[in-house]
């Protein structure tokens, strides 16, 4: 996922974290610096405090001089520089959110999110700004359409105009002041709901007797308590492990309950008013619902084209469904007759993870508990950053030393393999901890833009929750979380190749962000490539590794179907008035991908992308797939290696390095020299074209 932590941009000076060292760091871990990071991660809470009033101190600033600004042939240069300047210093704003997501300190964390809201506000604010907006209608006026302008200063304006349209400011005052009121609230109860889920401490005892079927390694790393039950935790290595290897049918259940009832209670309410005010807006605006208000700004334009979209292909996924699903029931009927269960003829939430396991366990020979001891973390991170070298042509080393924000992060240096010249840098924090963001995501820091004649090195984190190092063991890595970091370093990979000229231009369609990071999953089942991250003292068998292959569409359908149905649900909501989630959500996951939701849940809940960007437009992830295979399908022409540094760097070029100063779907025929289609997603999810 990409999260883009501060959408508004802040204004800070880019030399002021040197002005909040505090006498309580540590001088050695300070005095190590990057070229061009301007980041700290050992901020105090006053210096948090301290900084978020000096950024917004410098926001009005900003935006006095752009109101003031008198129109004349300069006024362009002078307001564009002046709103691409602010714009080009987010990375303050966005060093202090991310300390909400990872800190150990519940204290900075909580004050990280104080700044989150106040600087929130003051955004709102800045984007309701009428003299600003009129400012920009004016400059924009003033240009002939042989003014010499340059097209990318030309593209923000419009879309700062267009942004301005999108919050009221043509509109009455009245209606302003409404909408400035949603967007207030929106955004203060939108930093609740994904701080509910980072805070969350839910855990679950289970005798061990109740853990039949899960590794002695795992096994072993659970916290045991005086009467010798072993810990369950919420975070994504326990729950996974424990869904897909527990044999114990009533253990699943009542751990699914428990995951799919995490801040139920609060975060259902905050969801519901998320929905409410996102119609309330979209129809002060005169849309007819948030999705149409929404899908304006992305590649399908319109909420019917989304909607058709997913109709289509759960239609065209349907059969292949159906196939898999009732291939899961007849594992689970032999089952339950061999181990004496009781046969429902159904497959519950429960048994999803588990079955299609065993799926592939029965029909491929993959025992991916077995296969992680070829998957070291280090041997992996080694084989993908040698993939990256000799196909996109990037050169990536440990950065020994660098300031980080816990000792398990890491650092790394991109530089370009033939020009040398250094592309940016990138944070890893790999495994979970208490009080830390609880999924997988990418969080831009600083963004690649020109800022005062220079160009700003672009800096990203990703975050993710995989298995955690235990004493002298290393991380062995499930294929699936190969197919995770993959994904994820595609967004690492998009952020940091972007060369717009202007911050703004870093945001890219929603419905085409996700398309390099489904790319990107293509190399973690290519077998050449995953010999090449394969490691751990022994090489993997060649049968092994062809039947891994093979198993990429083994339940293609039953993963489609969800995708598709939790898109479905994501629609609905932000189509309806005052929608019953739980009613909308039981209804899609019934009827798309044909399994019942546990009474008394309330998964939604826990429905992260709902509250970070991602509203009304959960189906990219599938859009967006139909482009990366399309895309990927060239780098296969004529069964070529996908290791191809020519076509890599032509990628690069045509995809990456735009941004968003190019609409995504010129960018997608430039590359492919034609209109993209689906044929080459439906053939990688096993459906005959």
């Amino acid at each position: 996922m990409f999260r883009l932590l501060n959408r508004k941009w802040t204004l800070a000076n880019r030399n002021l974290h040197r002005c909040y060292t505090t006498t309580t760091q540590s001088p050695k871990k300070n005095d190590k610096t990057q070229d061009g990071v301007l980041l700290n991660w050992s901020l105090t809470c006053q210096d948090i405090e301290a900084l978020t009033e000096l950024i917004i101190r410098r926001k009005r600033k900003c935006y006095d001089a752009i109101g003031n600004t008198s129109v004349s042939s300069q006024s362009f240069d002078e307001v564009v520089n002046l709103v691409s300047s602010d714009h080009a210093r987010c990375y303050q704003a966005n060093n202090i959110n991310l300390l909400s997501y990872v800190s150990e300190e519940p204290t900075i964390r909580g004050a990280s999110v104080e700044s989150q809201k106040k600087l929130a506000r003051v955004d709102v604010e800045m984007s309701m700004r009428q003299d600003v907006f009129d400012k920009f209608v004016e400059v924009r006026s003033s240009i002939t359409e042989d003014g010499g302008v340059n097209p990318e200063s030309l593209r923000l304006l419009d879309i700062l105009i267009r942004d301005g349209r999108r919050n009221g400011l043509h509109l009455d005052l009245s209606t302003q002041c409404k909408i400035k009121n949603i967007n207030d609230t929106m955004s203060d109860i939108s930093i609740n709901f994904t701080q509910n889920l980072n805070e969350d401490t839910t855990e679950l005892w289970f005798k061990e007797d109740e853990l039949i079927g899960l590794p002695d390694s795992f096994l072993s790393s659970l916290s045991t308590n005086s009467d010798g039950e072993r810990q369950v935790t919420m975070k994504m290595p326990h729950y996974s492990m424990v869904m897909m290897y527990c044999s114990r049918w009533e253990t699943r259940k009542r751990l699914a309950t428990s995951y799919n009832s995490v801040c139920k209670n609060e975060n259902k309410a905050i969801l519901e008013e998320l929905c409410r005010l996102r119609m309330d807006k979209a129809n002060l605006l005169g849309f007819l619902s948030h999705s149409e208000y929404v899908a304006q700004l992305n590649v399908a334009k319109t909420s019917q084209s989304v909607s058709e979209f997913l109709s289509s292909l759960n239609s065209k996924m349907s059969n292949l469904t159906r196939k898999h699903l009732d291939y899961l029931l007849q594992l689970k009927s032999l089952e339950c007759e061999s181990k004496g269960f009781e046969w429902d003829s159904r497959i519950n939430p429960w048994d999803l993870s588990y079955y299609t396991t065993r799926a592939i366990e029965t029909k491929y020979s993959v025992d991916h508990n077995a296969l992680k001891q070829y998957f070291p973390m280090d041997r992996v991170l080694d084989g993908l950053f040698s993939i990256c070298r000799d196909e996109f042509g990037l050169s990536i080393s440990r950065v020994q030393d660098a300031p980080v924000w816990h000792p398990e992060v890491s650092c790394y240096s991109v530089v370009d393999s033939l020009t040398h010249r250094l592309v940016g840098y990138f944070y890893l924090d790999l495994y979970p901890r208490d009080g830390k963001y609880p999924h997988a995501c990418i969080c831009p820091l600083q963004l690649s833009c020109v800022l005062e004649g220079s160009r700003v090195v672009p800096v990203v984190a990703m975050l993710s929750n995989m298995a955690k190092p235990s004493g002298t063991a290393a991380s062995l890595l499930r294929h699936e979380e190969i197919v995770v970091l993959f994904h994820e370093f595609g967004h690492i990979l998009h952020s940091l190749c972007m060369r717009p000229r202007h911050a703004a231009l870093c945001e890219v369609e929603r419905d085409y962000v996700e398309t390099p990071s489904q790319l990107m999953e293509n190399w973690a089942w290519d077998p050449v490539s995953l010999r090449r991250i394969a490691g751990g003292g022994a090489s993997i068998p060649d049968q092994l590794l062809s039947d891994l292959v093979a198993s990429r569409t083994a339940n293609a359908g039953i993963k489609t179907a969800r995708q598709i149905a939790l898109a479905t649900f994501d629609q609905r909501i932000h189509s309806e008035n005052n929608p019953d989630l739980m009613k909308v959500y039981s209804e899609a996951m019934s009827s798309i991908l044909g399994v019942d939701t546990i009474p008394s849940t309330c998964p939604p809940a826990s429905f992260l992308h709902m509250a970070c960007g991602y509203d009304a437009q959960y189906y990219s992830y599938h859009w967006a797939e139909v482009y990366s295979a399309d895309i990927y399908s060239r780098f296969m022409d004529g069964d070529r290696d996908p290791v191809n540094s020519d076509l890599g760097r032509a990628y690069r070029e045509c995809l990456l390095e735009p941004g968003g100063s190019v609409d995504a779907i010129h960018m997608i025929r430039r590359f492919l020299g034609r209109d993209p289609n689906e044929t080459a997603f439906l053939i990688s999810q096993g459906v005959t074209v």
